[in-house]
């Protein structure tokens, strides 16, 4: 998965479970997703669990620091790293 294909399953997620369709396309991939309130502790865990399911990776308890889902380009990072063959 490339991506580009990471970010739009993010930002499918997004506008089907937080902001709406015409809102994603608002957010920048390098916008604070914490600070901006476009993902709580309870989206935020909903988000782990649909990455997880949609690409295959498990979210070690201890890579939930939100530096890795603080932006769109954050979770495509970390998702990159996750992958099998990853950096």
């Amino acid at each position: 998965m490339t991506a580009a294909d990471t970010e739009g399953l993010v930002r499918r997620f997004l506008a089907e479970q937080v902001l709406g369709e015409g809102e994603v396309g608002r957010i920048g991939r390098d916008d604070h997703l914490l600070k901006m309130g476009v993902l709580n502790s309870l989206t935020l865990t909903h988000l782990i669990v649909f990455l997880e399911e949609q690409l295959g990776i498990q979210v070690l308890p201890a890579e939930f620091d939100p530096q890795n889902f603080q932006s769109i380009r954050a979770i495509c990072e970390y998702v990159a790293r996750k992958a099998p063959g990853g950096p």
